[in-house]
């Protein structure tokens, strides 16, 4: 299943991510109307993700957002969570994972280019975190 799979118009979705690196969605760009779209990321054990974003919320929006979580699933502690009060995010940072994997929800708006994401991770090891 490719990464960009996990996000379809009009419905729910989940995939399931393993590996060093990558972007989210495969091919960064506004994603499908009405969709909420779900994220675990995997990195091998021993590692940590770092994580890049870039995310637009146009406005008008109503209740689009990008939620990222510090493990496997939503009921892992949440890191930060950008919506349609954050208009445009460039974190310009890295956000970094405690653990070996990242849960990530995004729920995009019902009008066409609602909701624009670009996210890179990569795996590292540990000691690499300052």
């Amino acid at each position: 299943m490719s990464v960009s799979a996990a996000c379809s118009a009009n419905q729910q979705s989940s995939i399931t991510l393993s590996g060093t690196n990558g972007t989210i969605p495969s091919t960064p760009g506004w994603l499908p109307v009405n969709a909420i779209c779900r994220w675990t990321i995997t990195a091998p054990v021993g590692k940590v993700l770092r994580i890049n974003i870039t995310a637009v919320f146009p406005k008008p929006c109503g209740d689009e957002y990008l939620r990222i979580h510090d493990g496997p699933s939503e009921a892992s502690v949440k890191i930060v969570k950008f919506d349609c009060n954050s208009s445009v995010v460039n974190t310009g940072a890295y956000i970094y994972s405690s653990g070996h994997s990242l849960w990530l929800e995004v729920k995009t708006g019902v009008k066409a280019n609602s909701t624009f994401i670009n996210l890179f991770y990569q795996a590292q090891d540990k000691q690499g975190i300052i």
